[in-house]
């Protein structure tokens, strides 16, 4: 099967399991958010411990990490905090050390089996300190005000995007919607009320595949959000929340035939 729908996970609530991957040296310890049963792609917070040592090698997916906490070396660079990281399959990854224990989103498109092999070059490579990097306006049509985005990766060819959104609070956006294109959400700071679900907080955590209805969104404090998104988002606004997901797909077929 395909990557299901987890609607809401809260990460803090998750009891940590070894990270038990080809490839990967024993001491690190994930807690697990989504997968795909079959291309073994996956989302979870990986822990490493002070003095875990991975030597230069490649993943055999594509593959992202966010660091939430503690400090890593890189090669020759050290990166904490916000440091993101865009790894295509078989591009070589340089040793990695852990100076203070660290936390990151490892969020794999593909299997995440690590090989000290890998090709000889880093092509295709993003590495970038997100602090860094300015707030510009959202590049997501149908948002109210008060969204600013940072672009951290974006595929011309498809729409595919990986972003950080920013959102002031009291923030509303009273809309029903489903979207043509998966998307998955991971939750830094603040809080975001879905109308559907729940509300996230830090550590929360939502994969949906395309065509789920989902909505309406109030943030009360803002929030923070590293965003993943599939393709170019289309949103469709409905009026029932009940809608299904098979409902939507139908609706979105007969207007791409007429």
């Amino acid at each position: 099967m395909s990557r299901p729908l987890v609607e809401l996970a809260h990460a803090p609530s998750i009891e940590p399991e070894a990270l038990d991957l080809p490839g990967w040296p024993a001491g690190a310890t994930l807690v697990p958010l989504s997968h795909d049963d079959t291309s073994g792609a996956l989302t979870g917070i990986v822990s490493l411990p002070a003095g875990w040592h991975r030597g230069a090698g490649a993943i055999a997916g594509d593959v992202e990490f966010f660091v939430l906490s503690g400090a890593l070396r890189i090669g020759t660079q050290l990166r904490g905090w916000g440091y993101y990281e865009f790894a295509p399959a078989g591009a070589r990854q340089p040793d990695w050390v852990v100076e203070e224990q660290c936390s990151l989103l490892c969020m794999a498109r593909g299997s995440p089996e690590f090989a000290i092999a890998g090709t000889a070059s880093a092509t295709g490579r993003i590495e970038l300190d997100t602090e860094t990097l300015p707030w510009t306006e959202t590049l997501i049509g149908g948002h109210p005000p008060g969204v600013v985005m940072k672009v951290l990766r974006t595929v011309e060819e498809t729409g595919e995007t990986m972003l950080l959104e920013s959102i002031v609070p009291r923030w509303d956006y009273p809309v029903i919607e489903y979207h043509s294109c998966a998307e998955e959400l991971f939750l830094i700071d603040g809080d975001i009320w879905l109308g559907n679900s729940g509300t996230m907080r830090p550590g929360s955590y939502l994969y949906r595949p395309a065509y789920y209805t989902h909505g309406p969104f109030y943030s009360r404090s803002g929030a923070v959000i590293l965003a993943w998104l599939e393709a170019k988002v289309d949103s469709v606004y409905i009026d029932d929340p009940r809608r299904s997901r098979e409902d939507n797909m139908r609706e979105a077929e007969a207007a791409r035939s007429a």
